[in-house]
């Protein structure tokens, strides 16, 4: 599958980033994004890089906003995107508004106008693909140029002696009415490759079906199941997992990402998998003998392998598992190794750690005997503390594929699974100690509650980033974060509340300087009182407001202000004189 990077300004193009996202998988492309709270830290630039270093395509779409640009940088994050695109060599989509679609005059940079039709005039020729309008008019067309962009980079057919691997999926379908040809189809598609470079090796009971990919598919299919699990949950595909051959033996285990093998007896298998759900949602890799299919290496080679190259081992503790000889040999391995090991009680344990094994020492033990989210919640934290003390590099690697993949599932509206993204984001970058990570997640956190219409529960994770923000000095994350409570203070129908977070932003933007966010703070102080049924104050905060658009020279904000001073005022003069 190719992977395209998708560059814009968001604020004022989230709907077409959208758009762009889905276009992207209607034609079996893996689409990459930076976003703005990922490029609010230091390091923006080095992030774009890393991504379209892995790109096949860059695809751009601009239209009235400049964007962000970095400490130290004449240019904007979404130029430069585009020159360094160019730098390395990769193709170029790229797509302008048209100036005659209807816009709103918010989302229009007139302070770094000049510099974004510079921009725009520098755009190579061959680049340029077409002007567009509307959402749907940019859907279309995207999809006509990475079809066109497609059918002039075919997929090679591998020759009969190229190099094959076995993967095993299991499918979510109804046994009596699935069409295993038509599934292969839609994978071929999914992953361009022809159809008939997919063999079926095997179909098994509940769903299990093993299937040889060309190698090089067969690693993409396995890195859109760590990347994006939801696009592979719309095709039916609820787990992916690499089979053992003696030949490839290191296949899927030396990625660079750290994973934990779960040791347990065959009674307790049940218990087992729903551990390995919830470790597994937190975005931490698990393997277990469950998850190995058979293969021509010995069990025990196998499942030493799979142990010598973990991070941590979980043991899972019970009455059935203390007189477990399997499990022994495997917790006996990993200590021989030095591995990490953190036992779990399970439910049919006394109240007491008799039941540890005397050969793991004294360790650190979870206990799921009481509340199950709760100590499973416990066990995530002490495994991903661990990770960052001993593999500080490895953890980093989860970072920004968690903070993707929640931009990803907010921009596809999927919000309760950008939620649990978020979670993972903050989890893992607590760990890290990286504290603008945590704000940038808890914000993020808070936005995807508010796009749920849930303001309760946003506003404290937003409180706690803002707090976050003002210990680390990061004033421009605290007016973007106070921007977003004060439209939760509106939903709320906390019109104090909001007025005293716009006298704040308000005197964040004169301490930095940022003329710009003083009009806008000046401008909603106006809105806040009309809404409260304050007009002479609103006028005064209005009047004020355009003062500062007309010195920034922003005419067509000066007239929007003017129209809203004229109808409240308006409002003004019949006041007074019902009071006269």
């Amino acid at each position: 599958m190719w992977t395209v990077f998708i560059s814009s300004t968001s604020r004022d193009m989230h709907e077409y980033r959208r758009a762009a996202l889905e276009a992207c998988h209607a034609v079996g492309f893996t689409p990459v994004t930076m976003e703005y709270f990922e490029a609010m830290g230091n390091g923006v630039t080095h992030s774009a890089r890393q991504k379209i270093d892995k790109a096949d395509l860059f695809v751009g779409f601009w239209g009235h906003r400049y964007g962000f640009i970095d400490d130290g940088s004449d240019h904007s994050i979404a130029e430069f995107e585009y020159r360094y695109a160019g730098e390395r060599g990769l193709d170029r989509l790229c797509f302008l508004m048209d100036m005659h679609q209807p816009w709103r005059p918010a989302l229009i940079d007139f302070e770094f106008y000049p510099q974004l039709a510079a921009f725009k005039r520098r755009l190579a020729p061959e680049d340029f693909c077409d002007i567009f309008g509307s959402v749907d008019n940019f859907r279309i067309k995207l999809l006509q140029a990475l079809v066109a962009w497609r059918e002039q980079h075919p997929i090679v057919k591998p020759s009969a002696d190229s190099q094959v691997k076995h993967v095993a999926l299991t499918v979510q379908h109804d046994e009596v009415t699935f069409d295993i040809d038509r599934f292969t189809s839609v994978l071929a598609t999914l992953l361009a490759i022809e159809h008939n470079t997919i063999e079926l090796v095997d179909v098994g009971d509940g769903g299990h079906i093993t299937i040889a990919l060309p190698n090089e598919a067969s690693e993409r299919l396995l890195a859109m199941d760590e990347s994006y699990p939801d696009l592979l949950a719309q095709y039916h595909i609820t787990s992916i997992q690499p089979v053992i051959e003696q030949q490839v033996f290191h296949w899927h285990l030396d990625d660079g990402l750290p994973y934990i093998y779960l040791s347990y007896d065959d009674e307790d298998t049940s218990l087992m998998r729903r551990v390995r759900k919830a470790l597994r949602a937190s975005g931490l890799k698990v393997w277990t003998e469950d998850d190995v299919p058979e293969s021509g290496v010995s069990w025990k080679s196998a499942a030493e392998h799979v142990i010598n190259s973990a991070a941590g081992v979980v043991a899972l503790f019970s009455s059935a598992a203390q007189n477990s000889q399997w499990m022994r040999s495997e917790l006996q391995y990993a200590v021989s190794r030095g591995h990490f090991i953190i036992p779990v009680l399970l439910e049919d344990e006394p109240d007491d750690t008799t039941t540890i094994p005397d050969y793991l020492g004294q360790t650190q033990w979870a206990d799921l005997r009481g509340d199950f989210d709760s100590g499973v919640q416990d066990l995530i934290e002490t495994i991903y503390a661990h990770l960052a003390d001993s593999q500080p590099l490895r953890l980093k690697a989860l970072q920004p594929s968690t903070t993707e993949a929640g931009v990803m599932a907010m921009q596809l509206g999927n919000y309760e699974q950008a939620i649990a993204y978020y979670e993972q984001a903050i989890i893992i970058s607590r760990g890290l100690n990286d504290r603008r990570g945590e704000e940038a997640a808890l914000a993020n956190l808070g936005m995807a509650h508010a796009a749920l219409s849930q303001p309760n529960t946003a506003m404290p994770y937003l409180q706690e980033a803002l707090a976050l923000a003002h210990r680390l000095g990061d004033l421009y994350g605290e007016i973007i974060i106070l921007n977003n409570m004060n439209d939760l203070f509106v939903q709320l129908g906390q019109y104090d509340s909001a007025v005293e977070d716009r006298f704040r932003v308000l005197t964040l933007a004169r301490k930095i300087g940022d003329r710009l966010s003083m009009a806008n703070a000046l401008r909603a102080l106006g809105d806040l009182y009309r809404s409260m049924g304050r007009p002479k104050q609103s006028v005064n905060y209005y009047r004020q407001a355009r003062e500062v658009y007309a010195t920034l020279d922003l005419p067509h904000h000066v007239e929007s202000v003017d129209a809203l001073i004229n109808t409240v005022g308006e409002g003004v003069s019949d006041s007074l004189r019902d009071e006269g």
